[in-house]
């Protein structure tokens, strides 16, 4: 037979469970704080090269060092990219006209 906690024990016991619960709670946001905070600095220039405001100074630091180039020459390359692939549309559209 085990023996059965009572009184004031058994509160302290249901308190303590309690805060274990809320600390593990605690803990576990943290991580999950972390993780999403790290992917999102490893895929912010992939994401937005052009963000400007209170982290630009760190994602400009993280674009300079992940591509080579500042956010500026990043968003000049993607706009001729995108140009290019206008221009290809283009070509493909017309020459199924034909």
């Amino acid at each position: 037979m085990q023996p059965t906690i009572t009184g004031p024990m058994r509160t302290l016991h249901g308190v303590v469970a309690v805060l274990a619960a809320f600390a593990f709670l605690f803990f576990a946001m943290g991580v999950l704080i972390c993780v999403v905070s790290i992917l999102f600095i490893w895929m912010a220039p992939l994401v937005a090269p052009w963000a400007h405001g209170s982290g630009a100074l760190c994602l400009h630091s993280y674009t300079v060092w992940r591509t080579g180039m500042t956010p500026s020459e990043v968003e000049y390359v993607n706009d001729l990219a995108d140009e290019v692939q206008r221009e290809r549309d283009l070509e493909r559209m017309r020459q199924r006209m034909r």
